[in-house]
């Protein structure tokens, strides 16, 4: 079970093309999403009235992940990046160093 999750996280921060259909499904799933929303919301207020706190921080947990997710994902990826290049010598001195007082 470890390592299925260990291959899943690999695919998700490593695998562009993973990526792609993992964002399709959900840009597609979200669409889905506001017309059922939308068709409660006009078609059976009372259902409305008693689920849409929870539908409401639902949403926004998601909202808040899926940002987190990708500024971790891109920094990680950013780093990694920066790793390689040095490592393969292209990059000696990311950041030069900047004396605080002028000679």
């Amino acid at each position: 079970m470890k390592l299925r999750l260990k291959n899943l996280q690999d695919r998700f921060e490593n695998d562009p093309a993973f990526q792609i259909v993992f964002n399709k499904f959900f840009t597609y799933f979200w669409v889905v999403n506001f017309i059922a929303a939308t068709a409660i919301f006009f078609g059976a207020k009372s259902l409305w009235e008693s689920y849409s706190v929870y539908y409401l921080v639902a949403i926004s947990l998601f909202a808040n992940f899926a940002t987190n997710y990708g500024a971790l994902s891109a920094s990680e990826s950013s780093e990694a990046a920066k790793e390689a290049a040095e490592h393969a010598g292209i990059i000696r001195d990311a950041v030069p160093v900047v004396p605080s007082r002028p000679e």
